[in-house]
């Protein structure tokens, strides 16, 4: 009598499959939790986990015994890209934001946890107001919820006013990134105080009279004005730019330092520089520009 032991206890990875067929038939939803709590094999519980209907029941598994991992044939934990999908499933059924945080809280998984945080984000900016996606946007501390709120926008005049306004570098950039209209790219690309968003305005900008106008002036960063130069395809816009250095009118660009000289290269044509002791001097630096070939 007491013998007979239910197949979904098995401990034998020779037997996981024939387990998981007969868990994946089940409906009895108090058998299942059970089971997705307490199962030996991962996909097993895994199995158990997929027909879970009841919201506190599927929270309740998540939080007490699943995890992404699971044993392979040489007794190795690997991540399973279709136990894997169970949980993303199950956690997708979860609508109770209340239900969510606990999980958040207690499961003992970590990539649960950050997968349930992730559900939780967009049922808020699911449920939020429009007019309140920029506020979000702006200055929320969490930077997922930031994020969905910044991809949850259309509006241009929104999507400015984060680019512009934000507290935060990453979501100022994510706006931008979804900006299309080139004189405010410019203004960014010209005017921001934060040159990693000047830089993201640059790397959207198409039109060469734009990218010209930023090479030309561009603040002091040389790495900004040296990206719009080689993002211009039109000769004769690059020409333009070109017609300081045929003069021999250069904008330098630090290379290296040796113990006599500091070598410069041109940020444009590539004539190089340097820095350095005149002949004959002790201690008398003089910068000199090579014979430019443009």
């Amino acid at each position: 009598m007491g013998l007979f032991k239910p197949i979904w206890k098995t401990d034998d990875y020779s037997k996981e499959n024939k387990a998981v067929n007969k868990v994946s038939k089940m409906k009895n939803q108090k058998e299942l939790i059970q089971i997705a709590k307490s199962a030996p094999l991962q996909k097993v519980r895994g199995a158990a986990l997929n027909n879970l209907t009841e919201q506190a029941d599927i929270a309740e598994a998540l939080t007490c015994g699943i995890t992404l991992k699971i044993r392979n044939e040489y007794g190795e934990w690997i991540k399973n890209s279709r136990h894997t999908w169970h949980v993303e499933d199950a956690i997708q059924k979860l609508a109770d934001q209340t239900l969510l945080a606990e999980v958040e809280k207690n499961a003992m998984n970590s990539d649960i946890r950050q997968m349930v945080k992730k559900r939780l984000v967009e049922l808020k900016i699911a449920a939020a107001d429009p007019s309140s996606l920029t506020d979000i946007a702006k200055s929320e501390s969490d930077r997922y919820i930031r994020e969905a709120a910044v991809n949850k926008l259309t509006n241009n005049a929104m999507l400015i006013d984060v680019a512009k306004n934000s507290q935060y570098d990453d979501t100022r950039i994510k706006a931008i990134e979804k900006m299309n209209d080139p004189s405010v790219l410019a203004d960014i690309a010209l005017s921001h105080m934060d040159i990693s968003v000047r830089l993201a305005a640059v790397k959207k900008i198409t039109d060469p009279s734009v990218l010209v106008e930023i090479a030309k002036n561009g603040k002091e960063e040389n790495g900004l004005r040296k990206l719009a130069f080689n993002m211009i395809s039109d000769s004769d816009k690059r020409d333009d730019i070109l017609q300081n250095c045929k003069k021999g009118i250069h904008v330098a660009e630090f290379i290296r330092e040796t113990d006599f000289a500091k070598h410069y290269k041109c940020l444009f044509c590539g004539t190089k520089g340097f820095e350095g002791v005149e002949q004959g001097g002790i201690g008398s630096f003089k910068f000199k520009w090579e014979e430019s070939d443009v």
